[in-house]
């Protein structure tokens, strides 16, 4: 429990998955906010699910090569997920809340993204939750 956390840790693969891939993301946009992910040249993101929702959808403004010049472009993922609420130690402490049966609903990638791991976790034994294959 100490560990949940309500981010998905997400990992940018080549289309055949063998591979590291760092992109140029410009910007993430996460539905159900006004919240948006600065970009950065990555491999690897960790990024926050709605915790109010039962659904989020990401959208991932990334750039790369086309006929030489670099382009903007943008895919989008949208994960499922069940909110659990835990009581940790006495009634009076509050409840804990975790996330877990993570799930692709949708996404417009020209490869499906796959979960390799469906509870969010801070635990570092859990490197990935979401392989985004670009």
């Amino acid at each position: 429990m100490v560990t949940a956390t309500n981010f998905v840790k997400v990992s940018f693969k080549s289309q055949t998955g063998d591979t590291t891939r760092t992109i140029q993301v410009v910007y993430v946009a996460i539905s159900g906010t006004n919240k948006q992910v600065a970009g950065d040249s990555v491999s690897r993101m960790v990024l926050p699910v709605n915790p109010d929702d039962t659904q989020t959808e990401f959208t991932i403004f990334y750039k790369h090569k086309a006929n030489g010049k670099y382009v903007t472009t943008s895919g989008s993922v949208t994960l499922s997920y069940q909110r659990l609420n835990a009581v940790v130690g006495a009634v009076t402490c509050g409840s804990f809340a975790y996330f877990s049966k993570l799930a692709i609903v949708d996404h417009t990638f020209a490869t499906e993204p796959r979960i390799l791991n469906p509870q969010l976790t801070t635990s570092n034994a859990v490197a990935t939750n979401l392989e985004i294959r670009l």
